[in-house]
């Protein structure tokens, strides 16, 4: 069975009295010794003595004021034409210096036609390019615009702040959504301020009429477009409220070293199980699936006692089946340990020195798993439990090859300096132990 070693030198063990990693023997067809140490490499085949893990790396609606289009067909203009990009508003590319005074005078006529250009057989001079007169014209349709926008701005904010039920915005929702993209195609002076708050306001109305997704779409769009505007921050705060499910933690993205590897990544914001998973848990997901218990159980049924301790002899493949069903998946290795050093950068999840009355290790001499959550002092800066002992956990990142799945936390069988929250450990996707078991894992965004 295969094994692992560990980031210290076993001689300190050894040199103690202390035993080998794994000091005892479950199964001999199903558990391997964890933790001892030598130079050889991963096979095929599980190796009979231990890696050095450091070899290796990580795996519309009328408002009242309608936006009225320009008094001439400026598509009609020789060298100018009309951009398709904006709602509500005409912008142009520009003209080809090839356009002569001829194009100039009819631009001129139809500026004169808006009352804003110079007549041409006046003494007024006509201006030295054809690039100044598209310039003058697209500040009039510019300027145009905004007002526009401003109005129905403040339309749209009167609506919102009087509606008094759902039937009310269904009545006009259709052009509040057309408004609204018109606002998103203008541009003025805090105009993201203007329009971010519309969009957590529309979206505070969906969910008091009881249509969170309706509200949770406006409030993601929010997040997701406007980052540098004060509204940004209220709905990242409700949005994590919404999302967290039951019994899992948020945790913030940002820079993340891997210690072992010295690998530096960028973790996005994420969602992790406060416990692994439970046999309690695992007895819903195949009562409601049909998918195979794990062999300790009886028949369909943990044993007794034991609903609230972790469920064991799962392979990576369960966990993940597990994972799918809740709508959720396995961690990565990195996210495991972020989630369990914090930015102090412990190395237990507690501290930077062991103690034994903070986890479920060998050391602790009770020989089984324990009941979830039960060491309250073992808790990780995020308050997540059980990241040091009590079983291996299975994460969604590979050691080496795309054969040997990363585990992390230790187990009660582990010695206490692979319990450690950088220490990695490895074994085959396909392997079930009395040792290993899994917790869950979320990403902070907007659900597909």
């Amino acid at each position: 069975m295969l094994q692992a070693n560990p980031s210290k030198d076993n001689s300190t063990a050894k040199a103690n009295g202390l035993p080998e990693p794994e000091a005892q023997t479950l199964d001999s067809s199903e558990t391997g010794h964890e933790g001892a140490t030598t130079s050889s490499r991963a096979t095929d085949a599980a190796p009979s003595e231990p890696l050095l893990l450091k070899e290796a790396g990580d795996l519309g609606q009328d408002t009242g004021s309608p936006i009225s289009e320009p008094l001439v067909n400026l598509d009609d203009l020789p060298g100018l034409t009309a951009s398709s990009e904006n709602i509500g508003a005409k912008s142009f590319d520009s003209p080809s210096d090839s356009v002569g005074s001829d194009a100039m005078i009819r631009a001129a006529d139809a500026m004169q036609a808006l009352g804003n250009a110079p007549d041409i057989t006046s003494s007024t001079p006509i201006p030295s390019s054809p690039s100044q007169t598209l310039i003058a014209m697209e500040e009039e349709v510019s300027a145009i615009n905004i007002k526009e926008a401003q109005e129905l701005l403040i339309s749209l904010k009167t609506f919102i702040a009087n509606i008094q039920d759902y039937s009310e915005y269904q009545q006009k929702q259709s052009w509040l959504e057309e408004s609204f993209q018109v606002l998103q195609h203008t541009t003025w002076d805090h105009a993201q301020e203007e329009v971010s708050e519309i969009l957590y306001k529309w979206g505070r109305v969906l969910m008091d009429a009881g249509k969170r997704k309706e509200g949770l779409l406006r409030f993601w769009e929010l997040y997701e477009k406007f980052p540098s505007t004060r509204w940004y921050h209220q709905v990242f705060e409700e949005l994590v409220a919404l999302e967290k499910e039951e019994d899992m933690v948020f945790i913030p993205g940002g820079s993340f070293t891997l210690v072992e590897t010295s690998q530096e990544y960028q973790l996005k914001p994420y969602f992790l199980d406060i416990y692994p998973v439970t046999n309690a848990k695992y007895h819903e997901f195949i009562h409601e699936t049909g998918y195979p218990a794990p062999s300790y159980w009886i028949g369909d049924m943990y044993p007794v006692g034991k609903a609230n301790h972790p469920v064991v002899w799962i392979n990576a493949d369960d966990a993940v089946a597990y994972a799918c069903w809740k709508h959720k998946r396995l961690p990565t290795e990195m996210e495991w340990e972020n989630a369990a050093k914090g930015i102090q950068g412990w190395q237990w999840p507690w501290g930077e020195q062991y103690a034994a009355n903070h986890c479920n290790c060998l050391q602790a001499g009770i020989g089984d798993t324990t009941p979830v959550g039960h060491y309250t002092n073992g808790q990780s800066p995020y308050q997540v439990y059980d990241l040091s002992g009590n079983i291996w956990e299975w994460t969604d990142s590979w050691y080496d090859t795309k054969n040997h799945r990363v585990l992390r936390g230790g187990s009660w069988l582990t010695l206490e300096q692979f319990t450690t929250t950088t220490y990695r450990y490895f074994d085959f996707s396909s392997t079930k132990k009395a040792i290993y078991g899994f917790r869950c894992c979320k990403t902070f965004a907007r659900n597909k």
